[in-house]
């Protein structure tokens, strides 16, 4: 234990060193507390629920509703315009809609969560508990559309496997940490630099197009470079498992929880150094 205390001392001191820029022993220590609490992580994020839909009539079921219309609009319609299989394009699109639009709506709001004033009876050492609210509420928003996702495959009559759940579940966790660790970057980028939030906004319009969400890659032009967008990887290995277990692979399995590894190791570190600037980015 002495020795790792010494390692990451001299590894702050060498940071300092060259870049000016130093770690706090006491927002490393509430990074860690923090984001292990998953029960504080559930009640911000069913706090943000219950202020969100508290006052509609139908309450959250506003959210899998929202879904389902969305999903008759594109998948019934255009399936029958364009002459397409509804019961194998609507599983496919229904997954990638509720991924997506988790992706979108978590790193959109993490991206500006410190252009409002900061509260001034929170500590700099508890401003992750802000992103982390973002998450959690979102993380309900999509767990609030998995009925649907349910109806969805059943009335299609989707063959599932207990193997393709198992592997699925753990795609979703794999996408709830990536989308978390994201988040916390955007969330220290969003509070330095305003125009952030639009860019990130703009950004993931485009990225939408050239996403295989509403429509497949099979027999696509350009099919070998657009299978490398890591979000289509991300959304892929949720997706796949259940819908088509064939096309999970070995490198989409290491890529992705290298992602994974790689965003957490990321983030912890940014965070350490950079968010007791907040305040001075935020005013």
């Amino acid at each position: 234990m002495k020795n790792n205390s010494t390692f990451f001392i001299g590894l702050n001191d060498l940071i300092h060193k060259y870049t000016g820029l130093r770690s706090d022993k006491k927002v490393f220590n509430s990074f860690l507390q923090i984001t292990l609490d998953l029960r504080l992580a559930a009640n911000l994020g069913r706090i943000e629920i219950a202020s969100q839909f508290g006052n509609t009539a139908l309450g959250a079921l506003w959210q899998p509703i929202t879904l389902g219309v969305t999903l008759f609009g594109i998948g019934v319609i255009f399936g029958s315009l364009f002459n397409m299989d509804v019961k194998n394009y609507l599983p496919y699109l229904t997954f990638g809609m509720v991924t997506w639009t988790f992706i979108v709506s978590a790193l959109t709001e993490a991206s500006r969560i410190f252009l409002a004033s900061i509260s001034q009876n929170l500590s700099y050492h508890h401003y992750i508990l802000l992103p982390v609210q973002v998450i959690s509420r979102n993380i309900f928003m999509f767990t609030l559309n998995l009925p649907t996702v349910a109806i969805v495959l059943i009335t299609c009559e989707v063959e599932m496997t207990l193997w393709g759940l198992v592997f699925t579940v753990f795609g979703m966790m794999n996408l709830f940490i990536l989308v978390f660790a994201s988040s916390l970057i955007f969330s220290l980028i969003g509070s330095r630099y305003r125009d952030f939030p639009n860019v990130v906004q703009n950004c993931l319009q485009i990225l939408f197009f050239v996403t295989p969400i509403m429509w497949q890659i099979n027999g696509v032009k350009y099919s070998e470079i657009l299978s490398l967008n890591p979000l289509y990887l991300i959304i892929e290995f949720v997706r796949a498992p259940l819908l088509s277990p064939e096309n999970i692979t070995f490198f989409q399995t290491v890529v992705n929880t290298s992602l994974c590894l790689l965003f957490l190791l990321l983030c912890s570190f940014f965070w350490c150094l950079f968010s007791w600037r907040i305040p001075f980015h935020a005013k």
